[in-house]
Formats: structure tokens, sequence, C-alpha cells
């Protein structure tokens, strides 16, 4: 019987999730819904821009399409956001590992004095902010809020993978714990599914889909 996967995301077409062999089946989809924020507010003037997600820079540009610059200082959090900003413009000065204690280690190193702004979704739990404030200017923009799907099926799988603190809430908010194989794409994710009550969370070396890839492909070697 094929081990079937449920990752809390929608797979970029690059994404290593699709090159699974026929013995691997991948149920991907958000348990969230995006919307934007369009209260008028002006960008802050700022030194830098730091994203955290894909969905930070697509929310900032549709925002801010007429004032979008790929001359300006640009950050992500990790990869697959650098890759968004990307095709979108920009040009990424800084690309993080996603793990939010080291990317707010080299934030404070590389920016040394300079302000930088946070596009954010409205419930971010702002952990680069928070471990830099008393280093760095830190100024913060809302640009879109994520609100939970209450219409989506339990996906029966052997391996759960979730990509954000809120998908978590909402799968369990809806779902209880059947001893699936819990895994956290990185520490903010974990925690959150701690705080959910699960006690036994996988998460790989890198807060990215390439080392997520890596590790569920370990798994299904050794436990299946």
């Amino acid at each position: 019987m094929p081990v079937r996967i449920f990752i809390s995301r929608k797979l970029e077409t690059d994404s290593p999730f699709l090159y699974f062999q026929s013995d691997v089946n991948v149920i991907a989809h958000s348990l969230l819904a995006f919307m934007p924020i369009d209260d008028g507010v002006p960008i802050p003037e700022t030194n830098v821009i730091f994203f955290y997600s894909s969905n930070a820079v697509r929310f900032f540009h549709q925002k801010y399409i007429n004032e979008w610059s790929d001359s300006a200082i640009m950050a992500c959090m990790g990869p697959g956001t650098a890759r968004t900003l990307e095709q979108l413009g920009g040009r990424p000065d800084y690309i993080g590992n996603g793990a939010p204690e080291d990317v707010a280690r080299a934030l404070i190193k590389k920016y040394e004095s300079k302000s930088i702004l946070f596009p954010r979704a409205k419930e971010s739990r702002k952990s680069v902010q928070t471990l830099i404030a008393q280093h760095l200017t830190v100024r913060d923009l809302v640009v879109y809020e994520s609100i939970r799907k209450n219409d989506f099926e339990h996906p029966n799988a052997d391996i759960l993978i979730f990509t954000s603190p809120k998908n978590a809430e909402a799968y369990y908010d809806k779902y209880t714990d059947n001893g699936e194989i819990v895994m956290a794409i990185g520490p903010t994710t974990q925690q959150q599914l701690l705080e959910l009550g699960l006690d036994e969370i996988r998460i790989p070396d890198a807060a990215n889909m390439n080392a997520l890839f890596n590790l569920a492909q370990e798994i299904i070697l050794t436990e299946f």
C-alpha cells in the first residue's frame, strides 16, 4: 500500500515533493485562505525590506505595485521566498535558512545600524522582529491575513507535514492525533505543535522544502 503524505502547502512546479516514487502519494494543499489588507498605509521609510514568506512578497507587491523597486535592498527568510521575490523582479540581498535565530543573527551582523521593514501577516508571530528589536530599527507593515478553512477533509495520511503554525492550528482544531508521524518545517511550527499537545515532532536540519523532503524520504525508507 502506498505511503500517504499530507503537506499543508500548495506545491510549486519545482517542489521536490512532486518527485516521490509511485509508492508515495502526496496530498498538498493549504488549510488557510489568504486575504490582502488594503488600508492605504504608505511604505514606511526603511533601508531594508525583509520578507518572511512568499505570501508576504506577493501581497506587498500587489499592494505597492506602483512603488515596487528592484533597486531596494531586500532580504528573505529562506530560498522559497527568495525565488518568489525574483519571479516578481526583486533581487534578494540576503537569503536565510528559515531558522529564526540564525536569520536574526545574520541580519544583525549584515545590516548593523540600518532599519528593516517587515511586511507580514496580521497574525504573524514576528519571530525575527522580536529577536532583532534591541539591535536594529524595526518597521512593521501588515499586508495580508490568513483565515482558517473549515471545509477540508481528513487526508487519512501516514505522515502529516505542517508548514506554518496556523496550518497546524487549523488541522488540530478539526481533527485529533491518530498516531500519524508529524513533521514541522521549522522550530516555530514545531513549537506550535507542542503547544497543541503533540509530543513527537520531526523537523529537518534546515527550514526549507528540500530539507523537509529529505527528512520525509529518510522516514519512509526506514520506517515503512
